[in-house]
């Protein structure tokens, strides 16, 4: 099944680079393991995740699943329906999801004691492994925009044309104060200015 192996190297100022190997392992086509009579007392009949899509697609005999969801999913829910009705299902790891690779186990014990786990390795955040090893079936969300900041509006009676009209009256009142030094204050120091 699909596993995600995160290497992380720090450098000597402390600062860490992380890269991630998306391995898939197929199952040994010379593998002669003899079934169990019990397997299916404790495998599920169905698993999904509210919000996502699993990859694979779900099989009662594939126990290794992969799920991207968006920046910010803090914990998701696991929906797992045991074969048995009387077996157990434990889901953990699906809280507290931090930004990155997590790992969701559900695991199913039987009557008999018997113990099956499924595990779903969540990727949190918007960044995917860059691999060309991902297969086509992997269902990448399509993370919703940053929400649009209104622009400010301006607390003054008036709206903000009020402002500029007190700029262009301060304005006004500066040229006629330059008018009338120019004209009639500054010839009165000085005889010499004329009109």
């Amino acid at each position: 099944g699909m596993t995600v192996v995160s290497v992380t190297v720090t450098a000597l100022d402390g600062t860490k680079k992380t890269y991630q190997i998306l391995a898939n392992r197929a199952e040994d086509p010379e593998s002669t393991t003899l079934p169990n009579e019990n397997a299916g007392a404790k495998t599920l009949a169905e698993l999904s995740v509210d919000g996502g899509i699993i990859s694979p697609a779900f099989n009662s005999e594939k126990y290794d699943y992969y799920l991207i969801m968006p920046l910010g999913t803090q914990r998701i829910t696991v929906n797992a329906v045991p074969t048995d009705p009387q077996a157990q299902v434990n889901i953990s790891g699906n809280t507290r999801l931090n930004m990155g690779t997590n790992l969701v186990t559900v695991r199913v014990t039987a009557g008999d004691e018997s113990v099956q786990e499924y595990k779903i390795t969540v990727q949190v955040g918007d960044t995917v492994p860059k691999t060309t090893e991902i297969p086509d079936d992997i269902f990448i969300p399509e993370l919703p925009a940053p929400p649009e900041v209104p622009p400010e509006q301006n607390a003054e009676a008036g709206g903000g044309d009020f402002a500029w009209w007190w700029l262009a009256i301060a304005g006004g009142g500066g040229i006629g104060i330059g008018i009338l030094l120019e004209h009639f204050v500054l010839p009165a120091f000085d005889k010499k200015r004329q009109f």
